[in-house]
């Protein structure tokens, strides 16, 4: 590899397949041989467990490749650019390229690096050619840095320690960050219950409870004065809207419009995919409409302030009636109606804008622990992709690896 080689030169590439999903022969529990998918990789690393498994009929009739521990997988749709490694003997789906190089010529764990540091230029490429995936021919012709493979398992082992490190940092990290939510939430849900003097319906402490029409999203448009607020907009961890990435629209106007078209103070609550994340209109936001995935809930000022229905809905009683009154098999959701019945904790109003302003302080100081640990960890995942660049095409100076 002096020169550098073509990936397909020096390793060999295996499309997977689909066995027909309405032949149950094709098919088998934890006894056949595991069927991996890009949802399997989603943890990176090594894949040693398939939500599916397929029978030997089910191989046969798509003539499926098997691997065996060490193959090398990668993502060609979605998750474009994924990769991880076989931790157990397994086949794949159309979406994945299984990679097995000659130990000759290439190492497995260097391959896999060496995979995730051109990750982002193939991410970028496919978005550049408005694809969604990539292809077999694109990756074959990828040259890997010309490094002889007793030196690429040296960088794999340097590798396997340094990241090992910056993820076992990251993971710390996280779990920060999942204390912090539940400290956040348990705050806002005790505080509220304490004042509270009753648990009444949603219904009775609004005057609307809406949502947007179906097929909107095909209005969308690059930009213009109305925006379009959808689940994004709604973070989990905050009921402040999130508006760094907004969608726009061009409204058709009518009743439509004016029924949908959200007003300062109104409270949103996501009702598909994402169910329960729930955010205030903020008095500057301009004229904008919910999509059909959130309901829009407008308080009634004689007995709430939008901050307490937000948090009344963010609390962990609250989202526990909405977890139960899901429906809908794989695609869940809420009805309006089940977000009417949500009983929620009701204080009188001046005792409302007592608590809140306290309660929003220290609700705001955990946001702002959450975003400095969120930016450490962002550093640190940059970092590990740094090295590993900087590591397979020899710009790191490696301790006890020859140049």
């Amino acid at each position: 590899m002096r020169d550098g080689s073509r990936l397909k030169h020096v390793a060999n590439l295996q499309a997977g397949g689909t066995p027909d999903t309405g032949d149950p022969t094709y098919w088998a529990d934890d006894e056949g041989t595991p069927w991996i998918a890009i949802s399997d990789m989603s943890q990176g690393g090594t894949v040693v467990s398939s939500a599916k498994a397929v029978s030997d009929a089910g191989i046969a009739s798509k003539r499926l490749p098997v691997g065996d521990p060490g193959t090398v997988l990668l993502a060609m749709y979605a998750t474009v650019g994924a990769a991880a490694t076989l931790g157990i003997r397994a086949t794949w789906n159309q979406a994945i390229l299984g990679i097995v190089p000659d130990p000759a010529r290439a190492d497995a764990r260097f391959l896999r690096y060496w995979l995730e540091s051109v990750r982002p230029d193939w991410t970028a490429a496919v978005r550049s050619n408005t694809q969604d995936n990539l292809n077999a021919e694109t990756v074959g012709n990828a040259v890997l840095p010309p490094i002889p493979a007793t030196r690429q398992r040296a960088i794999a082992d340097y590798l396997d320690a340094e990241t090992a490190r910056i993820d076992a940092l990251v993971v710390a990290y996280r779990q920060q960050l999942d204390f912090l939510a539940r400290r956040k939430r348990a705050t806002a849900s005790e505080e509220l219950a304490t004042h509270s003097i009753a648990r009444v319906p949603v219904r009775r402490l609004v005057t609307t409870v809406t949502s947007g029409p179906r097929g909107w999203s095909g209005l969308e448009v690059e930009r213009s004065d109305q925006i379009f607020l959808r689940i994004a907009n709604v973070p989990p961890d905050s009921t402040r809207l999130k508006l760094e990435d907004v969608a726009f629209i061009s409204a058709p106007g009518g009743d439509e419009s004016k029924r949908c078209r959200v007003r300062s103070g109104d409270v949103l609550t996501t009702i598909t995919a994402a169910i329960g994340q729930v955010a205030v209109v903020p008095p500057d936001l301009g004229e904008a409409y919910v999509s059909q995935h959130l309901a829009l809930l407008r308080p009634n000022p004689a007995l709430v302030t939008p901050d307490w229905l937000a948090l009344a809905l963010w609390s962990d009683d609250a989202q526990r009636q909405l977890d139960a009154a899901r429906y809908g098999g794989t695609k869940q959701q809420l009805s309006l109606d089940d977000v009417r019945d949500v009983r929620v904790p009701l204080a009188d109003l001046k005792v409302q804008n007592v608590v809140l302003p306290r309660l929003l302080v220290q609700l705001e100081a955990l946001t702002d622990a959450e975003r400095r640990i969120r930016r450490v960890t962002d550093l640190l995942t940059e970092r590990r992709q740094a090295v590993i660049t900087a590591a397979v095409t020899g710009q790191l100076d490696i301790p006890g690896v020859a140049a």
